[in-house]
């Protein structure tokens, strides 16, 4: 019945948008009062800049989980931010406290394993979302040639090959 369907793309979609809403929420509610996200970082111990990070990290991580571009990279920064959140505010109050932090960072750990899927701006990409580009870095052979992304390097001559992560 689902034999041809594109369902997995369609669930990397709606898994991507879920966490660009969570994250985007966040993130723009944390720099649209930021004496207040500081105050928060203070009280834990934290300078002021790390409220910043945070934020900023948030929002743009949610950015690119909305687009699909870059998603290995800010599944990762998401997922340490989420670690930290359990670690330093959540974890002293049991499970059930930061179940859904636990959630979250899971999710954006499997964006960034799983990739975008076919319904991101890197689908159009002739790796197939397999290159280090699209998982957020070069081509470790040609060292990312024009761009950022491989100039045809002798691995990849005859299209990406999936080598660079390799």
């Amino acid at each position: 019945m689902l034999k041809n369907c594109n369902c997995k793309n369609w669930g990397l979609l709606l898994i991507r948008v879920g966490l660009a809403a969570v994250f985007l929420f966040h993130g723009i509610s944390k720099l649209m009062d930021m004496d207040m996200t500081i105050g928060f970082f203070s009280s834990l111990g934290l300078p002021a800049f790390m409220a910043w990070v945070v934020a900023v990290v948030e929002t743009l991580g949610g950015v690119a989980m909305l687009f699909g571009a870059f998603t290995f990279v800010a599944g990762i920064a998401l997922a340490i931010i989420m670690f930290f959140s359990i670690v330093l505010v959540k974890s002293g109050a049991g499970f059930f406290a930061f179940e859904f932090e636990l959630m979250v960072m899971l999710t954006a750990l499997g964006v960034a394993l799983a990739g975008a899927g076919k319904y991101s701006m890197h689908s159009k990409c002739s790796c197939g979302g397999n290159c280090m580009m699209c998982k957020g870095s070069a081509c470790m052979h040609c060292k990312g040639g024009e761009g950022m992304k491989c100039d045809g390097c002798e691995m990849c001559k005859n299209g990406c090959t999936g080598h660079e992560g390799k």
